[in-house]
């Protein structure tokens, strides 16, 4: 399986009557090995530096635009 689609699972299992969760065992070892803890990986990016260069262009862009519309309307007016 690609996800965990608990329903989807249970039914090509033939189960019925099943809790509509997943729940993950962690690494350590179990009665039996199963359920095989430790499976699931779960990781952030670390993207602050291109969330911040994102927002600092942003504000850039909208301080440069502020700029050109005072200009043109500081040149219209007599």
């Amino acid at each position: 399986w690609r996800s965990r689609d608990v329903a989807a699972i249970a039914a090509r299992r033939g189960l019925t009557h099943t809790a509509p969760y997943f729940v993950d065992a962690d690494g350590r070892a179990n009665p039996g090995g199963w359920p095989r803890g430790g499976l699931t990986v779960i990781r952030f990016p670390n993207s602050h530096l291109i969330y911040a260069l994102t927002w600092f262009g942003m504000a850039m862009l909208t301080l440069v635009g502020y700029g050109l519309f005072w200009r043109e309307e500081r040149r219209r007016r007599p």
